[in-house]
């Protein structure tokens, strides 16, 4: 949850986005979650009517691969 809706305001729970995906999480219904410390984001139903998570593979070699 977003803290302005009441979520928490931790360093666990930051993401570095460029302008345009800050804005998505808010106005475009994207999630980010945290797996294992690493951002995962949530398409809308429109994108993946399965809403399946996604990491950027640049974070994270072992998608790399």
């Amino acid at each position: 949850m977003h803290w302005s809706n009441g979520g928490p305001t931790s360093l666990d729970n930051m993401v570095l986005l460029c302008s345009h995906h800050h804005h998505l999480p808010h106005h475009g219904d994207w999630e980010i979650r945290f797996e294992g410390g690493l951002p995962v984001f949530i398409p809308p139903g429109w994108v993946d009517p399965e809403r399946t998570a996604r990491r950027n593979i640049r974070l994270d070699q072992r998608l790399a691969c």
